[in-house]
């Protein structure tokens, strides 16, 4: 057990000023995760489904996770939101590290 990530103070400021400042993240928009994989049966097609049914255009949406590769058992995220048209609404960082992520 990695006892340093399971008890990290759930919200640090400093750590989310970093965070922000490393995904130029703006404070007039409000954020909605994802973290995970890519594979069918996690729902991320799902996901942005969803949220490109979403008026309201306050909210982004920030994709964290290992979505490289493309195969029958994975979804193309990149793909699916050219599809939608979300590029100005989803933000891919790709992987993150467990410091990032429980940011």
């Amino acid at each position: 057990v990695d006892h340093d990530f399971y008890f990290i103070d759930p919200f640090d400021q400093h750590r989310f000023q970093e965070f922000e400042q490393k995904f130029f993240l703006d404070n007039n928009f409000k954020y909605i995760t994802y973290a995970g994989g890519a594979w069918k049966h996690q729902g991320i097609e799902d996901l942005l489904v969803a949220f490109s049914k979403l008026t309201d255009d306050s909210y982004k949406l920030i994709v964290a996770g290992n979505y490289n590769g493309i195969s029958k058992n994975k979804d193309d995220v990149s793909a699916i939101v050219k599809l939608l048209k979300l590029e100005n609404r989803v933000i891919l960082i790709g992987w993150l590290n467990p410091y990032d992520l429980v940011t």
